[in-house]
């Protein structure tokens, strides 16, 4: 049986507060950094591979951010219905 957190989505799901959306950040090795410092020296290199592996951070699949915070969820009382926007209440005639 599925916990409800892989229902919805996954285990590491987080609110972008750039783009507005609940996302599952991406995590991108840089190549370049990895072939550098294993030239230049290999201690460089091993370091870059731990603290990739480690590391817990991710960026926004949509936006390419890392502004995580809180979801901003809008809430309104389920009796209550939303207003009518200027244009349905000039469509309402035709």
């Amino acid at each position: 049986m599925a916990s409800p957190k892989e229902e919805t989505g996954g285990k590491n799901m987080k609110y972008c507060i750039n783009c507005k959306r609940t996302v599952e950040p991406i995590k991108r090795f840089n190549w370049g950094a990895f072939i550098i410092g294993f030239l230049l020296f290999v201690i460089p290199a091993i370091v870059y591979l731990l603290w990739f592996m480690v590391a817990d951070i991710g960026r926004c699949p949509m936006c390419n951010a890392q502004n995580w915070g809180a979801s901003q969820k809008i809430s309104r009382p389920k009796n209550k219905k939303p207003e009518k926007s200027d244009l349905d209440k000039s469509l309402e005639g035709i």
